[in-house]
């Protein structure tokens, strides 16, 4: 179920992945939020089993360089679902487990330049 206590899960996670990235410029940044859309029809289980993905926005605080703060901001967030995560989508049952390991970032694209973050659910 894709609602407010998994997108504190997932703001979580997402911050967990960043800080063990091989990219030492993501380790400075974290994840202070995930917002659910403006629209709850765009995150309603059959507009997910349709489009297999929502689109919202995720506050990212990109941390210091060189001593000095880099900034908070709202960045694109989409957020792709996996075959389990549709899966539990269609049962109704919580999509929590389907948050990769936070000990690798390959389920994260960060894009700084563009504040976009792309995000794959299993």
């Amino acid at each position: 179920m894709f609602d407010e206590d998994f997108c504190g899960r997932l703001e979580y996670a997402i911050s967990g992945a960043l800080t063990k990235s091989k990219d030492v410029d993501w380790r400075r940044c974290w994840c202070d939020g995930v917002l659910l859309p403006d629209n709850e029809a765009a995150y309603l289980p059959g507009q997910i089993l349709k489009t297999k993905e929502v689109v919202t926005k995720a506050w990212i605080d990109e941390g210091q360089t060189n001593g000095e703060q880099r900034g908070q901001f709202l960045y694109d967030l989409r957020l792709s679902f996996g075959n389990d995560s549709l899966d539990k989508i269609k049962t109704g049952d919580r999509i929590d487990s389907c948050i990769p390991d936070t000990g690798a970032d390959s389920w994260i694209v960060l894009d700084r330049e563009n504040r976009k973050i792309e995000v794959q659910l299993i």
